[in-house]
């Protein structure tokens, strides 16, 4: 057993670099639930020991000036955006030389194991990455998902479905079905609590965000989640000058309800056929919808508990 798990750990991304980043996850997370729980001398002290953690962090793996991190590998660059560990005039840099690594380097395929893949997941197509990140889980040769479907796989395989000798046998290995979060998180947009907890979110849901994103040559999707409090639904469907989502929000739920805007300058927006934005302002008199804003890839709704379709069409 030992002699198969060495096979399984990668020399491509330092051991140090990830546990001292788990390390900054966890007492960043420790801060954060002391401050929960009122204990406020805790939460200062975890929160300075934290931003100690990532001082150190930036100083010992980042290259300021080309801003790769370490070994320039996915994880060990995916890992420090994913936590948010990023010094800011670096973090443009990065995200272009993540995209470069993949599509050029990598050939266009994943090359992350259980700890680079839920960054890979959860920050990628949420930092502009979410064509590469949509190619590389299409991508039909070894390693990922296609692969394993095309050589005929009903389950997720361990170690991306090769072993030395040949292939493995059959079996469902959850921590590599992390893909699923792409579709309904990410396509479908029904966003859930961040795994490196980065993101705003109410308990059981009180709060979300419903953000899909248009990917590749996907022109519908829909999903649904039971969730405490009811049902979460959203499906979208799009043109090459409309799109119309269509979500559920539970009772005594808010959310923040985002539609793209396909790239378009001049646009307007409906909701159940009412005018609820016009160019870039939104207009007030819709029930259930207290607020909005846009740039130029969104526009974002506050909502309350209920069922929305919005429509954008171009002017």
């Amino acid at each position: 057993m030992e002699r198969l798990c060495s096979e399984f750990i990668s020399k491509e991304t330092p051991k140090d670099l990830i546990w001292t980043c788990l390390y900054f996850h966890n007492t960043r997370t420790l801060a954060k639930m002391c401050r929960v729980l009122g204990k406020q001398l805790e939460a200062e002290r975890y929160t300075k020991l934290a931003q100690e953690i990532r001082a150190v962090i930036n100083k010992t793996w980042l290259d300021s000036k080309t801003g790769h991190y370490s070994s320039k590998s996915q994880t060990s660059e995916i890992l420090p955006l994913a936590l948010d560990l990023v010094p800011e005039e670096n973090r443009l840099q990065l995200i272009e030389n993540i995209g470069q690594t993949i599509t050029k380097a990598d050939g266009g395929k994943l090359r992350v194991g259980h700890i680079g893949l839920p960054g890979f997941m959860e920050s990628l197509v949420e930092n502009g990455l979410g064509e590469i990140v949509y190619d590389a889980v299409n991508h039909s040769e070894f390693p990922g998902w296609g692969y394993m479907i095309a050589q005929g796989a009903t389950t997720v395989w361990e170690s991306w479905g090769m072993l030395k000798g040949g292939y493995e046998a059959e079996e469902s290995m959850t921590m590599l079905a992390g893909v699923g979060r792409l579709f309904y998180e990410s396509i479908a947009g029904i966003q859930e609590p961040s795994f490196y907890g980065n993101r705003e979110f109410g308990p059981g849901y009180s709060h979300f965000q419903i953000k899909p994103h248009v990917l590749g040559d996907l022109t519908q999707a829909e999903a649904s989640i039971k969730t405490v409090r009811g049902v979460i639904s959203s499906s979208w469907k799009r043109t090459k000058d409309s799109f119309v989502l269509e979500i559920e929000i539970p009772v005594n739920s808010t959310a923040k309800a985002s539609v793209s805007t396909l790239g378009l300058k001049r646009f307007t927006i409906t909701e159940g056929g009412k005018r609820v934005w016009n160019d870039k302002a939104y207009v007030d008199g819709v029930e259930g919808i207290t607020g909005a804003r846009g740039n130029a890839k969104w526009v974002t709704f506050d909502v309350g508990s209920g069922n929305y379709r919005f429509e954008l069409k171009a002017k």
